[in-house]
């Protein structure tokens, strides 16, 4: 038994599409970072712990490199 939502199924659709794709990985990628900022802001403004930051730094650069945004 299938149980994938419509929504499921059109996103698999989309995702078989080049010019679909070229977008879409960029963007969630940059999303992923944009979390990863806020997440180094919020460390910033609540407890500022230099550790903290640098291993949230670390994090950010380890995912760019990944991704290949260097």
């Amino acid at each position: 038994m299938n149980n994938e939502t419509r929504h499921e199924k059109y996103f698999e659709e989309q995702k078989k599409d080049p010019e679909f794709r070229a977008y879409y990985i960029p963007a969630q990628e940059k999303a992923k970072l944009e979390f990863m900022l806020a997440d180094l802001q919020d460390t910033v403004n609540n407890n500022f712990e230099k550790k903290g930051i640098l291993k949230s730094i670390k994090n950010i650069r380890k995912h760019v490199v990944q991704i290949g945004f260097y």
